[in-house]
Formats: C-alpha cells, sequence, structure tokens
C-alpha cells in the first residue's frame, strides 16, 4: 500500500471535516423496506422505523459506504482494514457484499489498495467503485456484481465521484489534477469521455431524469447541467444534495458561514424553486437518503443533550421520528434504504 492512501480516503468520505460534497447513496424506487446505517465502525440494519436493530458485522476492521442493490438482496459496502504498524498508513480498503441479514459474505478487490465508495448499476448488474494508489491517484473502475470482469474506466490522475446516469448507459466523474480537469460524462464501457465543465473542484452528486446533472461547487453552491454541458444552472446553496427516486425533488443540507453548527435539512423542486425546510438546527454532517418512496428521508442529527448523534426520520412535510437512541453512528455515512 502506498504512501497517500489515508489521505485519499479522508477526501473521499470527508471524516471529521466540514462537508465539501460527495456522491450521494442510491436509492432505487420501490416500496420502502429495511435501512442500513453505520454504528461505532460496523454495519447494522433495522426496520423502517427503527426497530429490530440487528448487528450485521463485527471485526476489527471499518466498515464504511453501505448500498444496497436494486432487487433489495443485497448490500455492497467497504471495509477498511488497519495496516501493520510498519507501514506509515492506517488502512487498507476493499469492497465486500453480503445479504441483508448479513450472511453470504463475499470479498469483491483486495485490499492491496483503496477500493472504496461502491454504487450498483441500474439494472443491479454492475458496481462502480474508486480505486487508489495513492495520494492525487485515483481511477474509476467497475465489475460485475460478483466481482468478475474488473475493468478500468478512467487514467490514474485524480477521478473521483462516478455516479450512473438514471438508465445505467453513461457515468458522470469529476477529474481535479489532470491536464484537463473538471466534469466529465462517459459511456458505461469508459468510452467517449467528453469534459461537460471546466471545474477542477467539483463534486459530482446524483444524475437524476430529465437529463441532469446534479453537483456542488467548492464554494456550497448546488448546480445541475446537462450531459452535453449545456443550460448549467445554480439551483441553491447548500451540501450533499440528492435527487429522490423520481427525480422531482432534491434533498440537501444547509449550514449558514456565520453560524455553521446551525444546519438544517431542506428539500426543494428538481428546478430550485418550492424549498422547503424539514428538519430543526444540527452540526454539519452526512447528507439525507431518500425513502424509496420518496416521501421520507433519513439523516445524521445531533443531540447536544446526549452529545451523540442519532439518525432521524423526516417527511417532506417536516414530522420527525428518531430511529436510533444508542448513538455511535457514523456522522458522514449515509444510510442505505432497502427497496421492495
Amino acid at each position: 500500500m502506498k504512501k497517500g492512501i489515508a489521505i485519499t480516503l479522508t477526501a473521499l468520505f470527508g471524516w471529521g471535516l466540514v462537508p465539501a460534497g460527495a456522491t450521494a447513496a442510491q436509492t432505487f424506487p420501490g416500496g420502502n423496506g429495511k435501512i442500513v446505517f453505520v454504528r461505532k465502525g460496523d454495519l447494522w440494519v433495522m426496520d423502517r422505523r427503527g426497530g429490530n436493530q440487528t448487528r450485521l458485522t463485527k471485526t476489527e476492521a471499518r466498515e464504511t459506504a453501505p448500498t444496497v442493490s436494486p432487487d433489495g438482496k443485497r448490500i455492497a459496502f467497504t471495509r477498511m482494514r488497519r495496516a501493520s504498524s510498519r507501514e506509515d498508513l492506517q488502512y487498507r480498503a476493499a469492497i465486500f457484499t453480503m445479504r441483508l441479514d448479513g450472511s453470504g459474505v463475499r470479498k469483491l478487490t483486495g485490499f492491496r489498495n483503496a477500493n472504496v465508495g461502491p454504487s450498483f448499476s441500474p439494472n443491479g448488474k454492475k458496481i462502480l467503485y474508486t480505486w487508489s494508489s495513492g495520494e492525487d491517484n485515483a481511477q474509476v473502475r467497475v465489475m460485475d456484481r460478483n466481482g468478475a470482469n474488473k475493468k478500468k474506466l478512467t487514467g490514474k490522475r485524480d477521478n473521483f465521484s462516478p455516479v450512473w446516469a438514471r438508465a445505467g448507459r453513461r457515468i458522470a466523474y469529476f477529474n481535479r489534477l489532470g491536464r484537463r480537469p473538471g466534469l466529465y460524462v462517459m459511456k458505461a464501457d469508459g468510452s467517449n469521455k467528453t469534459r461537460i465543465l471546466v471545474d477542477p473542484v467539483t463534486s459530482v452528486n446524483d444524475w437524476g431524469p430529465a437529463r441532469r446533472i446534479l453537483y456542488t461547487t467548492a464554494d456550497g453552491r448546488i448546480a445541475t447541467i446537462r450531459p452535453d454541458g449545456s443550460r448549467r444552472r445554480v439551483l441553491t446553496t447548500g451540501y450533499w444534495p440528492s435527487y429522490s427516486p423520481d427525480g422531482s425533488r432534491i434533498a440537501f443540507q444547509r449550514c449558514p458561514n456565520s453560524t455553521p453548527r446551525k444546519c438544517r435539512f431542506f428539500v426543494m423542486d428538481a428546478d430550485g424553486s418550492d424549498k422547503g425546510r424539514i428538519s430543526a438546527t444540527t452540526r454539519p454532517s452526512g447528507g439525507p437518503t431518500w425513502s424509496p418512496n420518496g416521501r421520507r428521508l433519513v439523516v445524521p442529527f445531533f443531540r447536544p443533550r446526549k452529545k451523540q448523534w442519532d439518525l432521524r426520520l423526516l417527511t417532506t412535510g417536516g414530522s420527525s421520528l428518531w430511529l436510533t437512541r444508542r448513538g455511535g453512528i457514523s456522522r458522514y455515512d449515509y444510510a442505505a434504504w432497502q427497496a421492495r
């Protein structure tokens, strides 16, 4: 494992930092099933209203970035293993899958380098992820659902945040340090790479219907652009935006510059209109996860009196329900919601 992977992992997930934008967790349309979340470095699962909380992993490694397949049968996630004391880095990272009950664990990549951020294709047959061998040295890769047929889709010069188009035929990502930095679109096989926006610090968040790519700028502006680079539109200020499963709305977090600990979650229409606050104030955290039916969201929420983070269920109308009460949830990990 080469020097700089720990830095790369921090850049990818933003642990301990004010969010600067990251790829939203996928939620596939359907009925509301179980919710997968991270607590103290392990994966847990619970019912849609917080009942029957069950621990799925129990290792010395750290699990993160869970996502559920479109058919609702398997979880893909990143496992970060501590390196030996002789190495100057803390973690190695590999991608695994398992069933929703924790059985059938499969290791899809090795730990030699950092393999992070798995994302199922809309048809569930492929997994998109980011591979890195060191600082400023990352590429977008894809593999079959079972780990076979791994393929490099980009070069190694800092390519991050890949997201699938809703039909699964194209992929958007950004390049930070190459000869032509900016936001790119390519076919799912890695061909026809086209730069559609010149901005090396953009973070790609989601790709919705109606041919709109959702992204965040370094100064906290949420914007959309068409895959041909036309009709760029700045919608609002905020971080961690994600489309609802039907693409009609966008959820996001906003933190005022003057009072960065008084963040709130909002929902707006996909064109940026009809913004509505749906939460009280909290601290900066990971972003919201839509329910498969698009009526609710799960968010990390800080509880000052208990001095802990818990998951909170929000409705688009503003009501809420605590899902966890034991604390210890991962502040910057998205939850993953099973569609059924």
